[in-house]
This record gives C-alpha cells, sequence and structure tokens, in this order.
C-alpha cells in the first residue's frame, strides 16, 4: 500500500510498458464503482492492486518489454485529479531510467501570456530543456501543453518541472529570479486551466476520417474566441493512440492532404517540428551516419527537401514522404526545426570526424556549399555556430 486514500475518489490505473525505447500505454484498470462517493472496502482495494500489479507483471513478459510503470489517476468529488506513480518494475538489468534537464544555451523568448508558451520558439526551448522526459513519454511539447491527459501524467514529475521553471526564471529575469519563477508558474498554470476548460466544452468537435479542414470548419462553428488552441488540441488528442514519435510523424504525413488549406498544413507542421527536432528522430529518419560531419550536411539538405540516401526500410519511405513536402516549402516550422539541430550540432562538443584534419573539409563543406540554403531565420545563428566552430578547431590545432 502507498498512501491512504479517500474512498469516495475513483481511482484508474494506467499500465505503460517501456518498448522500443518509448514508453507505450498497454492498458488501463478501475476500480469498477459507477460514480464518485460510492463505497470502496478495504478488501476490494487490495484485490484491486492484486488485480493491477498482476496485470504490470504480464505486461513485463511481453517479449521486447524494457520496464513497466503504473500510475494512479485519482478523481476526487470537486473533480479535481492527481497522478501518482504506484509502481515501477524493470526487467533484469536494465535500472529504471533517472530524468534530469538538458542544458540550454540562452534564455528563450520571454512569454507573458499562456499562448506565449504555443509559439515555434517557446517550444524549442521545452524540448531542448525537457529532451529527457519528453523522450520517456514519447510526446512533444505543443501536446503536453493542449491535451489535459498528457499534463495530469505530468504531476509524477513535478521536482523536475520546478527545476526547469527555475533554471528559465535564473536566465529571463531582468531582477528577482523569484518574480519571474512565479510568473512562468502562472503562465503554466493558464495553460493547464485552458486544456481543462476545453475539455469541459460540451460535443468539442474531434479530428476524423473528414480531414483537417473539415475540423477546422466545426471548430469556427463554435463561435469560440479560442479556436486555434481547440484544433490544436484535437490534434494532440488525434495522435494520443499513435505510439512512438514516428508513428505520429506517420499520421501527420497521412493529413497533409493536396489541396489543404494554409491554416490546416500550418496546424500539422506546428506538430512535426515538435516530433523531428529530438535528436533520436533525426537519427532514425537520416540513417547511419559515418560521423557528425557527414550527418549535419544530410540533415541541412534533408531540411531542403533532399530524402537521405542511407536510409532503409520504412524509416526510409518515412523520411522520403516528409523530404516531399519540405522540398514544396509547405512545411516551413519543420524545416526551421531541422536547421536548428544543424545548429545544434555544431554548437556541441562532438567533433565532426575522428581526426581534426578530416574535420575540417566537412566544416567548410557546411559553410560553402550548405549554409547559403539555411532560411533567413537561421542563416546568421548558423553563420555564427560554423565560426565558434572554426575558432575551436584553430585552438584543438595549437594545442596538439
Amino acid at each position: 500500500m502507498w498512501g491512504s486514500r479517500p474512498v469516495s475518489a475513483i481511482e484508474t490505473y494506467e499500465i505503460q510498458a517501456l518498448r522500443n525505447g518509448y514508453w507505450q500505454i498497454a492498458m488501463a484498470i478501475d476500480d469498477g464503482r459507477n460514480g464518485i462517493g460510492s463505497p470502496l472496502t478495504s478488501n476490494a482495494l487490495e484485490l484491486l492492486e492484486k488485480k493491477v500489479r498482476a496485470a504490470a507483471a504480464a505486461q513485463l513478459s511481453v517479449p521486447g518489454t524494457q520496464a513497466v510503470q503504473v500510475l494512479c489517476e485519482k478523481t476526487r468529488p470537486d473533480g479535481s485529479v492527481t497522478v501518482q506513480e504506484f509502481l515501477r518494475i524493470d526487467s533484469q538489468g536494465v535500472p529504471a531510467r533517472v530524468l534530469g534537464l538538458s542544458p540550454i544555451r540562452d534564455a528563450g523568448p520571454r512569454c507573458e501570456t499562456p499562448g506565449g508558451l504555443l509559439q515555434r520558439r517557446s517550444c524549442h526551448l521545452i524540448g531542448t530543456l525537457l529532451r529527457g522526459l519528453l523522450d520517456e513519454l514519447a510526446v512533444s511539447p505543443l501536446e503536453l501543453l493542449t491535451d489535459e491527459r498528457w499534463q495530469r501524467r505530468l504531476q509524477p514529475h513535478a521536482t523536475l518541472l520546478a527545476s526547469a521553471v527555475q533554471k528559465v526564471a535564473a536566465l529571463q529575469a531582468g531582477g528577482d529570479p523569484r518574480a519571474r519563477a512565479a510568473a512562468l508558474d502562472a503562465l503554466v498554470e493558464g495553460a493547464q486551466k485552458r486544456a481543462r476548460a476545453a475539455a469541459a466544452i460540451a460535443k468539442l468537435p474531434e479530428l476524423n476520417a473528414d480531414g483537417v479542414d473539415m475540423l477546422l470548419v466545426r471548430i469556427k462553428a463554435l463561435g469560440v474566441i479560442d479556436g486555434e488552441f481547440l484544433s490544436m488540441r484535437a490534434m494532440a488528442r488525434h495522435l494520443r493512440t499513435a505510439g512512438s514519435p514516428l508513428s505520429k510523424i506517420e499520421r501527420l504525413l497521412e493529413l497533409l492532404m493536396p489541396g489543404l488549406s494554409a491554416q490546416g498544413v500550418a496546424l500539422i507542421d506546428r506538430f512535426l517540428a515538435g516530433l523531428v527536432e529530438a535528436p533520436s528522430m533525426v537519427k532514425d529518419l537520416l540513417g547511419r551516419q559515418p560521423n557528425l560531419g557527414t550527418a549535419l550536411i544530410a540533415l541541412g539538405e534533408f531540411a531542403e527537401g533532399e530524402a537521405p540516401a542511407t536510409g532503409k526500410g520504412d524509416l526510409a519511405e518515412l523520411a522520403r514522404r516528409l523530404a516531399l513536402p519540405l522540398a514544396a516549402k509547405r512545411l516551413p516550422d519543420t524545416r526551421d526545426a531541422l536547421w536548428d539541430r544543424v545548429i545544434s550540432g555544431l554548437l556541441s562538443s562532438r567533433s565532426l570526424a575522428e581526426k581534426i584534419r578530416e574535420e575540417w573539409p566537412l566544416l567548410k563543406a557546411i559553410e560553402k556549399d550548405l549554409q547559403p540554403h539555411a532560411p533567413d531565420s537561421r542563416r546568421e545563428a548558423l553563420a555564427a555556430a560554423v565560426a565558434e566552430r572554426k575558432l575551436a578547431l584553430r585552438r584543438a590545432a595549437d594545442q596538439a
């Protein structure tokens, strides 16, 4: 038993399995009550826990499963929902992963409204800082910010999220970082309230076989001010059952039909950008590369619509499908996200090649052949990253 439970709370246990590097929802078990306030005896609680533990153990026996975790969601009479980790078990020799914050080089945009968190640069900052958590949940920043179910699953990671707020506040504060931290906390709470308010709207349109444009029409017909947010929430909910980020990319590309409105394309583009910026996604889409320098060149070419030649099988086909709208310049956010990965790679401490003399030709190729094709919004940052890498190479050569 892991703490007291008010008998009036409805409990649902979500069993998640770690497979192929991603946490996937395997099944859900509820406490069998029809309504809040129904009695639940100690014996019933004990039997429920036993059932949940047995189901979790059964999931761990499925081939390819590295670990299983169980989250307990409790809905109280006032409508509030809390989520706690109930159980985590690992297969032999696979330790539980310890999550932390990834390093960031700048403070990112200074948001003043909850809507600011949804903008591309803000999502990029969130995606960089919380990369470990996002990879474990197999989710993008936009999904976290617009789908209330994801927000509930963040509750077990409250300490990590508080650390993220403090880190950004320290970089953004013009004065007292505590004041900026309080403001950021208020923005996050505002985003959560926005998602909960959307969930309370009766007969809220969902994305179905009619496609994205019909979704936008139905949302517009509601006559609400927050139509853009509702469209993002519907997209996030559509991706909820896709599983891995690669499956989500495939699902988004299926929605990118010929003749789709500019608003519909922009909605898909925002979610694609949040998925492809993950380093693991870049690695999967590019295929095996001999070194970082070659990978960055291939990534820049991919951003401009040239499918990587090193991919294999289904991943190569997915990369080819994504390259087509990139070449047609239909996905500016996704293009920028891929160029951001090129810039991040140049600024990293990793060598472009095994030997310094092999790094210079790769860096020159990036500067002369790749840099001119970068979007205007990224060209200055790319030039600065190339200059910084040149300086690092000269210093390494002097010390050799």
